[in-house]
Formats: C-alpha cells, structure tokens, sequence
C-alpha cells in the first residue's frame, strides 16, 4: 500500500469518526461542521506542539549558557599569533 493511499484513508476514517462524535447526521450542514471540528482540533494540536517545542528550546538554550558560565572575552586589538596585530 502506498503511503500516499495510506494517509487518504486515515483522513477519511478520521473524519467518519469526527462526523460519528458529533451526531453523524447525513447533510451538507453536519458534514461541514465536523470536517471543522477536526480541522481545529487538529491545529490546536500543532500550536501545541509547536509552543511545547519552542520552550524546550529555549529552556535548553538558557541551561546550555548557564551550564557554560560567563564567556570570556578578547579585548579589542589583543596579539594573536597569526593575525597580524601587534606587528
């Protein structure tokens, strides 16, 4: 089965389910408003993971500088060897 065959029955099947929740009624108004359900359900559950994402991130992010301490800085015009100042 191809993937592509795969993904379309489990859209349909997840809005026969979707349409069955909501009282599965056989007209154009109920139809609609269930695939909108699912629509919505399944975008609030992207922003979820989408915010839950962007706060590890970020909480990793801010553990990673504070494991690491302050970062040492050159002062400006400092010899490195190679570089060319100091000559």
């Amino acid at each position: 089965m191809k993937i592509r065959t795969l993904l379309g029955l489990t859209i349909i099947g997840s809005a026969a389910y979707a349409h069955k929740r909501n009282g599965g009624k056989f007209n154009l108004e109920s139809m609609k408003r269930s695939l909108q359900d699912l629509w919505t359900g399944f975008r609030g559950e992207i922003s979820d993971a989408k915010s839950e994402l962007t706060h590890k991130s970020t909480t990793s992010a801010s553990g990673v500088k504070d494991a690491l301490g302050p970062v040492a800085t050159r002062p400006a015009g400092s010899a490195i060897p190679g570089n060319g100042a100091g000559r």
